[in-house]
């Protein structure tokens, strides 16, 4: 299967802003603030979830967080379900991850799926079925990028209008045409508002990695430290 791979799912400019300067050091002042204590961010389910969107553990979906390197695949990518990640039946009997693991990435027109909690799409101005071409645009909200050439490419976002009592509300971004094979992309999202005209925050964990606050907290052979 040689399948295109969607990386992990990059916030970018998620706030209008990502820092007001408290967090550099001030001059010798005083010691440096941040927004985010790392000792305060759950990382026990680190290994096997993306701890960046913390209700959902597979998501943001597609993500190269769930991938491992593999010289002999076509993409040099398989895809790495871990079992603990997967979702579970009614039993609580979770799927096998087995076939989908032997993938050299994700499908080339899948739907993006993430979640940012009170988002209102019209408020925020994504780009919606009717007016893709927005989504092409320098300022759109909700973008998806081809990493090498930085190329926008045609979308659109809705909201899922069918969950379960008491389930999240998922974000979806679909494509407006098939992505190419063998290509890494990036999602954008910036500037999302709620039905008010609020900024919507992004999680804890990554605000780790917007403000490249330092930690020494670890899971295993990964630390929560930016590079």
């Amino acid at each position: 299967m040689n399948a295109k791979l969607i990386p992990l799912l990059t916030f970018v400019a998620f706030l209008s802003a990502c820092s007001d300067g408290n967090n550099n050091s001030n001059n010798g002042a005083s010691a440096p603030t941040y927004s985010v204590n790392p000792e305060t961010i759950d990382v026990s389910q680190a290994g096997y979830c993306d701890i960046t969107q913390t209700d959902l553990c597979l998501f943001p979906f597609p993500n190269d967080f769930f991938t491992r390197e593999d010289a002999a695949a076509p993409t040099g990518k398989r895809v790495n379900f871990d079992p603990r990640s997967m979702p579970v039946n009614s039993d609580g009997i979770g799927i096998d991850p087995s076939e989908f693991n032997r993938s050299d990435g994700f499908s080339i027109g899948g739907t993006i799926l993430t979640r940012a909690e009170g988002v209102d799409l019209a408020v925020t101005g994504a780009a919606s079925i009717v007016d893709m071409g927005a989504s092409l645009d320098a300022g759109a909200p909700i973008q998806l990028i081809q990493a090498d050439t930085g190329e926008r490419q045609l979308i659109w976002a809705e909201l899922d209008q069918n969950p379960e009592p008491g389930e999240p509300q998922v974000l979806m971004i679909q494509v407006g045409k098939a992505l190419q094979n063998g290509t890494r992309y990036i999602v954008v999202l910036q500037k999302l508002m709620d039905a008010e005209g609020n900024a919507i925050e992004p999680a804890g964990a990554f605000k780790i990695y917007q403000e490249a606050i330092p930690s020494d907290v670890t899971w295993s052979s990964i630390s929560l430290q930016p590079s």
